[in-house]
C-alpha cells in the first residue's frame, strides 16, 4: 500500500524527461517492484538520495 504516496521513480524526473534505466531511482524502483527491498526501505534510501542531491522530499526545488 502506498498510503497516497506516488512511486519514488515515477515522481523523481528531470526536465529532459524520465531518470535512465541505471538511475539510483530507477534502481530503487527496480529492486522495490521484484520484493528485495520494503517499502520503508526504499523511502529511506530516497530520502538519502535527496538529501544527497539537494533536493526536497517533494521533488521541488530546495
Amino acid at each position: 500500500m502506498w498510503r497516497g504516496r506516488k512511486r519514488p521513480w515515477q515522481t523523481a524526473r528531470t526536465p529532459q524527461g524520465a531518470p535512465g534505466p541505471s538511475s539510483p531511482i530507477a534502481l530503487l524502483g527496480r529492486r522495490f517492484a521484484t520484493g528485495e527491498i520494503d517499502e520503508d526501505e526504499c523511502w529511506r534510501r530516497l530520502s538519502a538520495l535527496d538529501e544527497q542531491s539537494g533536493r526536497t522530499a517533494g521533488g521541488g526545488p530546495a
